[in-house]
């Protein structure tokens, strides 16, 4: 992917923070539900 502007490079970044958020948010569930199993 290739950036050309400035507000492409903000998209990009929120985008992948988002992402990573969400993504965060997943795995904490999924530890906590793996725990409680155990």
């Amino acid at each position: 992917m290739v950036i050309i502007d400035k507000k492409q490079l903000d998209d990009a970044i929120s985008y992948a923070m988002h992402s990573l958020y969400l993504e965060g948010f997943n795995v904490t569930a999924d530890v906590e539900k793996t725990c409680g199993l155990y």
